[in-house]
C-alpha cells in the first residue's frame, strides 16, 4: 500500500509540473532546461516505483483429525481478486514431500489422511500460495496421529434378558487403510477401554440389585 501511495504522489507531481509548463509555453515563456530535466528525473521514478504486493502467507493453519481422518485447513489474507494456487508439503522429520491430492489447488482444505500413513510418526506441514511468480511459504505445523486424532463416541446397544443386561459396544469407523483396507481401532490401539455405569433413581437399590440380582455383560465389536 505503500508504493501504490508513493506511485499515485509521483503521478500527481509529475502532472502539475505538466501543466505549469504548458500553462508557461501557452503564455510564451521559455522552457527552461532544469524543467526538462526534473520531469525527466519525475518520470524515471515513477516507473521504477515497485508494484504493490498482491499476495502473502497463508494464515492460522489447523488440522481438524477425527478417527485418523486428517483435514488440513489455513486462511487465505491475499487479494481475492487475484488468482492463487495452493500446494501442501509435509515431511516425516526425514524428507519434504508434496500432498497427493493438494497441487495446484485453490480451495483452502486438504484431506491428508492418506499422506500420514504411520500413525506413530510426527508429521510436519506447511502450505505455499502462488501468486504468478511469487512464492509465499505459511507457518509449520506439527501434528502427531496417534495422540491428536480425536475418536468418536461408539455405537451402544443394551438389551435385557431375564437377570441380566447385554451391552454391545461398537467402535466408530477408522479412516486409516492398510494394504487398501481400512484398519480398525483395536488394529492401532491393541486395546480400548470403556467404563459402563449402571445408574437407577434408588442409589441404594441400584446397591443392592448390582451386587446380588444383576449382572452386566459387555461386548465389543470391531467397526
Amino acid at each position: 500500500m505503500y508504493f501504490q501511495v508513493q506511485k499515485q504522489n509521483v503521478y500527481f507531481a509529475v502532472s502539475r509540473l505538466y501543466f505549469l509548463i504548458t500553462l508557461e509555453m501557452l503564455m510564451g515563456g521559455p522552457m527552461y532546461f532544469y524543467q526538462l530535466v526534473y520531469l525527466s528525473i519525475l518520470c524515471i521514478a515513477c516507473c521504477s516505483l515497485p508494484e504493490r504486493v498482491l499476495g502473502e502467507p497463508p494464515l492460522n493453519l489447523q488440522m481438524e483429525s477425527q478417527n485418523f481422518q486428517h483435514i488440513l485447513s489455513w486462511q487465505a489474507k491475499s487479494d481475492p481478486t487475484v488468482l492463487t494456487y495452493y500446494r501442501v508439503l509435509y515431511s516425516d522429520r526425514r524428507n519434504w514431500m508434496a500432498a497427493k491430492q493438494c497441487s495446484n489447488i485453490t480451495q483452502l482444505s486438504c484431506n491428508l489422511t492418506d499422506d500420514f500413513e504411520d500413525t506413530h510418526a510426527q508429521y510436519l506441514a506447511l502450505v505455499q500460495s502462488f501468486i504468478g511468480t511469487e512464492v509465499f511459504n505459511s507457518s509449520v505445523l506439527d501434528f502427531e496421529p496417534l495422540t491428536d486424532t480425536f475418536l468418536g463416541p461408539p455405537e451402544v446397544n443394551i438389551s435385557s434378558c431375564l437377570n441380566c443386561i447385554n451391552v454391545t459396544i461398537k467402535l466408530p469407523a477408522c479412516h486409516l487403510r492398510k494394504n487398501e483396507k481400512l484398519c480398525s481401532l483395536i488394529d492401532i490401539y491393541k486395546e480400548l477401554d470403556y467404563i459402563i455405569t449402571l445408574k437407577t433413581l434408588d442409589e441404594e437399590h441400584k446397591v443392592k440389585n448390582f451386587l446380588f440380582y444383576w449382572c452386566v455383560r459387555g461386548e465389543i465389536q470391531k467397526a
